[in-house]
């Protein structure tokens, strides 16, 4: 009897022991997990950041390239105004065709150096002329 109540003794001292491995194995393991989960988030949260800031650039490209077709469609003379703009710059190239006026745009980003063109061909002389 008292040699199976020894065996019984150290039996459930190994089944503690054992169930402090587990725990232990599986905090590690959730620890794991969850830095990887975590560094995940952090790179797409970057990758959002230089989508948004590209995003951006283009609203303000598209914006002055609308501006300069306005100003051929009326028959103005092309030009840019970036005197309101800090963070944005851009320039235009004219080159004048037989009929039509080929206008590049290039418009930048001056905090994290990005660069975009837009490129468009326009009717010489407005588009209310024959």
């Amino acid at each position: 009897m008292i040699i199976i109540t020894m065996m019984r003794k150290i039996e459930r001292k190994k089944a503690k022991g054992s169930l402090m491995i587990e725990v232990i194995f599986s905090i590690v393991l959730v620890g794991l997990v969850a830095a990887t989960i975590l560094n995940n988030l952090l790179s797409i949260n970057k990758a959002s950041e230089k989508l948004k800031s590209y995003n951006k650039l283009v609203d303000y490209g598209n914006s002055k390239m609308e501006e300069l077709i306005s100003q051929s469609y009326r028959g103005e003379d092309i030009y840019l105004n970036n005197s309101s703009e800090k963070s944005y710059s851009s320039e235009v190239e004219i080159e004048n065709l037989s009929k039509f006026k080929r206008v590049i745009l290039k418009a930048r980003d001056n905090e994290n150096g990005k660069e975009i063109k837009f490129e468009v061909y326009l009717k010489d002389k407005g588009i209310f002329t024959n």
